[in-house]
């Protein structure tokens, strides 16, 4: 392929396993035929350098769908209760709130963090707080 970094990040994103430069040897080419037919990623050595620089700059997300969220202050505390199996009264009774908006937080936590329910937060969130 081309050794262009817009190309290169648009061929990862695809979910590529592997990439080559256009005139790369032939030597590297059965490399990465091994490699990738092994379900393992291969790239060329001046792309491993390009991605390296691509990472470092945000350019390139290696986990999509992994997108940063911001939340609250409010949405924040609701998250390290939750992370300590904290009940929805708990919540509120802790935050000095009602019950039913500490539930409108636990329905929109998710949703902000693209996860089905209150185990999605946990395997997302709870090792980070």
């Amino acid at each position: 392929m081309f050794d262009q970094d817009n190309l290169i990040v648009d061929m990862l994103e695809a979910g590529a396993r592997g990439y080559l430069v256009k005139n790369a040897h032939k030597t590297e080419i059965l490399e990465a035929i091994h490699t990738v037919n092994q379900n393992l990623p291969y790239y060329c050595r001046s792309t491993t350098t390009r991605l390296a620089r691509l990472i470092a700059q945000s350019k390139f997300n290696p986990h999509p769908g992994a997108r940063a969220v911001d939340f609250s202050e409010k949405e924040q505390e609701i998250i390290k209760l939750i992370c300590e199996e904290k009940t929805t009264k708990e919540i509120a009774d802790i935050l000095v709130m009602g019950s039913r908006n500490v539930e409108g937080y636990r329905v929109k936590i998710p949703e902000k963090m693209n996860v089905k329910s209150v185990a999605g937060i946990g395997l997302r969130k709870c090792n980070s707080f």
